[in-house]
């Protein structure tokens, strides 16, 4: 066991990285303290071929001999380039030891140029630029099997500044920035009735496994057709890599209704853990 100095004692020794734990206890999502005059230019590597995608990761990180005995006391802003892999599959890099993610960059094939729309910001806490959110919507029905537990699925999002977390054409957000993460959707459906009652439930999911139920509806007996709809909310912790989905299911097959005002999904950062 190694007891440290107390910080600031009169006449005391200790290394700065204690001041730096010091810190990171206050603001566990607060960053690396760094400060710079002027725009940092950082290069990343070549675009992947044709097919595949990579994330790469933009990162300060505080190099200290103390900790790292590379001979350095300084913090470089640089790139980590992530493993490309087919397009929409490919997975973000850890961050390094004593780094801090500032953004992560999506290099699709190919490509000489990006574009704010490939960079998504990932600093949270004092340094955050704004929320990280994503509403995502449907545009067409999808059928639901009887008593089948099914994941809704969308189309496109009506704003996004969670990047690729958000995967529209699987229906799952993958965290890639830890934190207090509120979730929401709705979900309109078509059904029609029978001579047994029709029950449909929401349901979140995190991680494979039922997280909250949301709202059931059991419908009464009948024979015509019509519209119902689903919601609920829940507030949950993430951590880098945790996956979140909404998920319908009923006792008879039916189909939610298509259109961006019927089926939605948003999910948005709100604090830290």
């Amino acid at each position: 066991m190694t007891r440290y100095a107390p910080l600031w004692q009169q006449a005391g020794s200790y290394p700065a990285s204690l001041d730096r734990q010091l810190l990171a206890t206050i603001w566990p999502n607060g960053g690396a303290l760094c400060r710079w005059d002027a725009a940092e230019i950082v290069t990343i590597a070549a675009a992947p071929p044709s097919g595949q995608s990579r994330i790469d990761l933009i990162v300060v990180q505080v190099r200290d001999n103390t900790l790292d005995s590379g001979g350095n006391n300084d913090f470089i802003v640089t790139a980590v380039t992530g493993t490309p892999a087919t397009t929409g599959a490919q997975v973000a890099p850890a961050v390094p030891a004593n780094a801090y993610a500032l953004a992560q960059v999506l290099v699709g094939p190919s490509i000489a140029n990006l574009n704010t729309a490939t960079i998504t910001d990932l600093r949270t806490g004092p340094l955050a630029a704004g929320n990280r959110r994503v509403k995502a919507y449907a545009t067409a029905n999808q059928s639901v099997p009887a008593a089948t537990q099914t994941t809704v699925t969308y189309a496109a999002t009506e704003y996004n500044t969670a990047g690729a977390d958000m995967n529209v054409g699987t229906g799952v957000f993958t965290c890639s920035v830890p934190g207090r993460y509120r979730v929401s959707a709705s979900v309109v459906t078509n059904i029609t009735l029978s001579a047994t009652p029709f029950t449909q439930l929401l349901t979140f999911v995190k991680n494979g496994a039922v997280y909250l139920r949301g709202m059931q509806l059991v419908s009464a007996t009948g024979s015509t057709s019509y519209n119902s709809g689903l919601n609920g909310y829940a507030e949950m912790d993430l951590a880098a890599g945790d996956t979140v989905l909404t998920a319908i299911q009923g006792n008879q097959a039916f189909s939610t209704l298509g259109g961006a005002p019927y089926v939605q999904m948003t999910v948005s950062l709100i604090g830290p853990t």
